[in-house]
């Protein structure tokens, strides 16, 4: 919180008291240190609570002697993120530092058009809820994906620019074109887990065969355990659909026993 005050004396603390109402309301009685002089003051209080209306906060002198004047008040409690930063620059041109992989950092500058910042308040916590909590606590740590510029960006550019030369997703792989290998940049299929999921599966048959035989499944009929166990002891390589099937039960299997 920024107080801008004129006044004059020290004030010091004391224990703080609290009067608790209904709808989850209450009034905090509290002493702060403040070293002011005479004159105006600027004062910044950073232990306050994140629920705050900031139109009551009354401050006074406790003893009484010294007649102070609130000439501005400022109330800001949101969570330090790269869009709050961002926020309090929108129009600026500032500095920013480019730290990139095995080159040195460099220095480039920038216009702040618009931050995607959205604002901490009480209102805004009542009407959204925890969606609102779970996206403020998203931009807290930096989750810059789905910020408000990016998505608006993304939401501007007109389909038939997301493909060129047969290939899809052109925007994105201009974007990282320098910094990706041109084999990545240009490959036509996204990889699978298959591969890794045939490692799993022949190097447990043994464990999941026992697995099946002596489960839960097999002893509910859930599973027809004759045909699991011919594609089991199938000694060719895991080929076909079968293995993913046999994979899903040994998950369920797994599952069970953890709750049985």
């Amino acid at each position: 919180m920024l107080v801008c005050i004129a006044l004059t004396p020290l004030l010091f603390a004391s224990q703080p008291a609290l009067t608790i109402y209904n709808q989850n309301f209450a009034v905090v009685r509290d002493t702060v240190p403040l070293d002011l002089k005479q004159g105006i003051n600027n004062v910044r209080f950073t232990e306050t609570t994140a629920h705050l209306e900031p139109d009551s906060v009354i401050l006074r002198d406790s003893t009484g002697k010294t007649n102070l004047q609130i000439l501005e008040q400022n109330y800001r409690n949101d969570p330090v993120s790269q869009e709050l930063l961002l926020s309090l620059f929108e129009g600026k041109t500032i500095d920013f530092l480019v730290v990139e992989p095995n080159k040195p950092n460099t220095i480039v500058q920038g216009k702040i058009v618009r931050s995607g910042y959205a604002r901490h308040s009480q209102e805004a916590m009542q009407r959204y809820g925890q969606r609102y909590a779970m996206a403020q606590s998203a931009m807290a740590y930096q989750s810059g994906g789905m910020s408000q510029p990016i998505i608006e960006h993304c939401l501007q550019i007109p389909t038939w620019m997301w493909f060129r030369d047969g290939l899809n997703r052109v925007i994105a792989r201009d974007a990282f074109a320098e910094m990706l290998p041109s084999e990545i940049i240009q490959r036509r299929l996204k990889g699978t887990p298959d591969s890794f999921i045939v490692e799993i599966y022949e190097a447990n048959r043994a464990k999941i065969r026992s697995l099946l035989t002596d489960g839960w499944l097999a002893s509910q009929k859930i599973i027809d355990l004759p045909t699991v166990l011919t594609v089991l002891d199938d000694p060719r390589p895991a080929h076909g659909t079968a293995y993913r099937r046999i994979m899903t039960f040994a998950d369920v299997e797994a599952w069970v026993r953890a709750w049985a």
